[in-house]
């Protein structure tokens, strides 16, 4: 009778859960060894090529400005409680407003919760991520160019570079070789930057709709004297008006983009669907890769299945990165 093989590892390293691919089959699992991080790796990047990392390690963008308006209309809402009765109800009023209507907002979009998002992104897609936009690669080949920023890439020197970015500590020291040129670029400041410019208005006003409801409500009972019915139809038309001016172009502008996978200047809406992914727009003259215009109206359209963050844009006529990482 011949003999059967044995079906048990003969690796005396061998741990379970840490089986090694076999037949060259690779391991698809994410690579769950690395902790979430604890503070802003941008803090840490001395001795490495700023290249070799993710973009958000150089530079996290936020929702400041959506913050920082909705702590301007509290302050005003403020100001006309100190003038009808006190400071210490002012102040109450102040933090009461500020606990309930902008608190949550900045701690959704901390630095801390955009890194958290952003480890969840990168281990749903096993770090095979573009290191300057942040968009999958796994089904694309080990090397070329991003075909959303058009920026060079390789998977191993992406792997490396979101792990090291997660502290991972099963990672060579040194960077792999990552291709070149790079595309010189500029970091997003905000996530409200990556946006389309016509709807950053509107994208304020939804996140502080309540906010700005109250202070409207506030401004007619107090200048225009209403109470009661009156005041409620006024506010319904007001309600209306806004509806009317800007939901229906809203979802206009969505539809258009949904029929071009998203692929429309954020800057004036022109469609780029037939162009290069990355150019000058013919109508506005914005430098454009299709990573920033995809971005910018999936967050208008709320979509999830997106970066957490906006791309960076790239520099119309930048010198191209020449240098070269070290071998890993």
């Amino acid at each position: 009778m011949a003999d059967v093989p044995s079906l048990q590892p003969d690796d005396k390293n061998f741990h379970p859960g840490k089986e090694k691919p076999a037949y060259g089959i690779p391991n698809l699992q994410p690579d769950l060894s690395s902790r979430a991080p604890q503070t802003f790796y941008k803090w840490n990047v001395e001795g490495y090529p700023p290249e070799s990392l993710p973009v958000i390690a150089r530079s996290m963008p936020s929702h400041s400005l959506i913050v920082n308006v909705g702590l301007a209309i509290i302050v005003i809402l403020t100001l006309l409680v100190m003038i009808s009765n006190n400071y210490i109800c002012g102040l109450s009023f102040f933090s009461f407003m500020s606990l309930v209507f902008v608190f949550p907002i900045a701690l959704t979009y901390r630095t801390r919760a955009m890194q958290l998002k952003w480890f969840a992104w990168t281990v749903r897609h096993k770090d095979e991520l573009c290191l300057d936009c942040g968009e999958p690669l796994h089904s694309l080949a080990e090397e070329g160019t991003c075909p959303k920023c058009t920026q060079p890439y390789s998977l191993e020197s992406s792997r490396w570079g979101w792990r090291r970015w997660r502290s991972a500590t099963n990672i060579p020291d040194q960077p792999p070789v990552r291709p070149g040129p790079l595309h010189q670029s500029k970091p997003r400041a905000s996530i409200l930057a990556g946006a389309p410019r016509a709807f950053r208005f509107i994208i304020i006003v939804e996140g502080l709709a309540a906010l700005i409801g109250l202070l409207a409500y506030w401004s007619i009972a107090r200048f225009f004297d209403m109470r009661g019915v009156s005041l409620l139809i006024m506010m319904a038309a007001i309600l209306a008006i806004i509806w009317f001016l800007v939901d229906r172009p809203t979802r206009a502008a969505k539809k258009n983009a949904a029929d071009v996978d998203h692929l429309l200047c954020p800057e004036c809406t022109y469609r780029l669907d037939d162009r290069e992914a990355r150019g000058t727009c013919p109508e506005c003259g914005f430098y454009y890769t299709f990573a920033n215009c995809q971005w910018a109206w999936r967050h208008l359209r709320k979509d999830v299945n997106k970066p957490p963050t906006p791309p960076p844009r790239l520099i119309p006529g930048g010198r191209e990165s020449q240098r070269a990482f070290p071998d890993g």
